[in-house]
């Protein structure tokens, strides 16, 4: 089966922060046959094992939650407050359909309240309940939902809330059928969104020697849709460690992709977690562009997606000096 399929699979089912288990079970069916090992942790990673010849360790990490909300109360009339799950961007939620399981609502704004300084304590969602009862009995605090929305393809061109973090997972899982060099754990991160806290646990019991992360990075002027791989330098959390960025470049060149190298990245990351869980370990980041990442309405190209996947394959299958 072509990898690309299984973005579909994934990004249809929701996923926020602390409700990622249905999609870790998906992904797991998908990898299942390639796995030496697939284990499960407190946390909700997804930890996939492909033994190599050589006994270092090298852990790639993708993550599994997607920007959500989670209920807090209701108001008398049944409209409900909620926090953010992850980055959300109090303008672009208004209007927005969310799903939680059944039950599906849209995000309003108070009228006459001040757009240009509103927050997400601003904000209710509206699930058409007539009192707080109704509303508490089909959507009690703590519930988690996310942005609802369906995958849009136009040639290479692919369309969707936290489309980037469904191309990154089916990455990982296509290159698990890939027999590796050195030990390999292929991670599908939880909680990404609240601090890279999956990616935290999942090193602290791994104790990798190198690490990458796999992620989408925001477009901007530096780089672009069709630019290239990006190899992460540094973002606002960590900095990549030189070794790993040479390794990732290497790989990148084996592979006949352009490179570009990102910097400042405004987001916690699974890097910063890998690199400094134990004793610490060789880590960086690589990349494909996402235009208005972090909405609900992502845009990704699949020919960055391939360029990933072939700089990774190369990865896998050569020394890191």
């Amino acid at each position: 089966m072509d990898w690309r399929e299984w973005i579909e699979r994934i990004a249809s089912i929701p996923a926020p922060a602390g409700g990622e288990a249905a999609r870790a079970q998906e992904i797991s069916r998908i990898i299942e046959t390639a796995a030496d090992e697939i284990a499960s942790d407190a946390m909700g990673n997804l930890i996939v094992r492909r033994r190599g010849t050589r006994p270092e360790k090298l852990m790639l990490s993708a993550h599994l939650d997607q920007p959500g909300m989670i209920i807090t109360f209701a108001e008398p009339d049944g409209m409900l407050r909620f926090s953010a799950l992850g980055k959300a961007e109090p303008l672009a939620l208004i209007n927005t359909e969310m799903v939680f399981g059944e039950v599906r609502g849209v995000v309003t704004a108070p009228a006459g309240i001040a757009l240009d300084s509103i927050k997400c304590s601003d904000l209710m969602l509206d699930i058409g309940a007539s009192d707080r009862e109704e509303a508490m009995r089909l959507l009690p605090p703590g519930s988690a939902g996310c942005p609802a929305g369906i995958l849009r393809r136009r040639g290479s061109r692919v369309m969707a809330p936290a489309i980037g973090t469904s191309i990154c997972a089916a990455l990982l899982c296509s290159l698990a059928e890939r027999k590796p060099l050195y030990d390999t754990y292929f991670v599908f991160t939880a909680q990404s969104g609240l601090g890279a806290r999956g990616a935290k646990t999942a090193a602290f019991a791994i104790e990798p020697d190198f690490c990458v992360e796999v992620a989408p990075a925001a477009e901007n002027s530096t780089f672009h849709r069709g630019g290239g791989v990006g190899i992460q330098v540094s973002n606002r959390c960590a900095l990549s460690h030189p070794r790993m960025v040479r390794a990732l470049a290497d790989a990148a060149a084996k592979a006949g992709q352009r490179v570009q190298l990102l910097a400042a990245q405004p987001s916690a990351s699974d890097l910063f977690m890998m690199q400094s869980a134990g004793s610490g370990a060789f880590a960086a980041g690589i990349s494909l562009a996402v235009a208005h990442l972090d909405t609900v309405a992502e845009c990704a190209d699949l020919r960055d997606a391939e360029a990933v996947k072939q700089s990774l394959c190369a990865l896998l299958d050569m020394e890191i000096d």
